[in-house]
């Protein structure tokens, strides 16, 4: 699957969950939905004017939310784009970034239906 979603192991964040009782996990998971869904739309924001600066702030929230709900892969591709923009947004960074934009969108959604919250 393109969108990074093929290994999502949710277990770890489950466990927080379970950890935080009802009405906290309720809470965790709401705000790890938004911002996720919050730092997609930044990314595709600045890679629509090509601004790696402003790239920079969603790739960091992007490495930590897809790490925390277990989505390995796109963690990884996070990693991968912060690591290739400060050489500058070529073809390889600008396809990385859609990829892991679509990914974050969709991760925010099977977060929803999945979990079922």
């Amino acid at each position: 699957m393109p969108d990074g979603l093929t290994k999502w192991d949710p277990s770890g964040l489950l466990h927080i969950l379970s950890l935080a009782g009802p009405a906290d996990a309720a809470l965790i998971l709401h705000h790890l939905k938004d911002d996720l869904s919050a730092a997609a739309h930044a990314l595709d924001h600045a890679l629509t004017l090509g601004d790696t600066e402003a790239m920079r702030h969603p790739i960091h929230a992007l490495v930590a939310l897809c790490g925390t709900a277990g989505a390995a892969c796109l963690h990884q591709k996070a990693c991968d784009l912060r690591d290739q923009i400060g050489a500058g947004l070529d073809t390889e960074a600008r396809a990385l970034a859609l990829s892991l934009q679509t990914g974050a969108a969709r991760l925010a959604e099977r977060l929803a239906t999945e979990l079922g919250r």
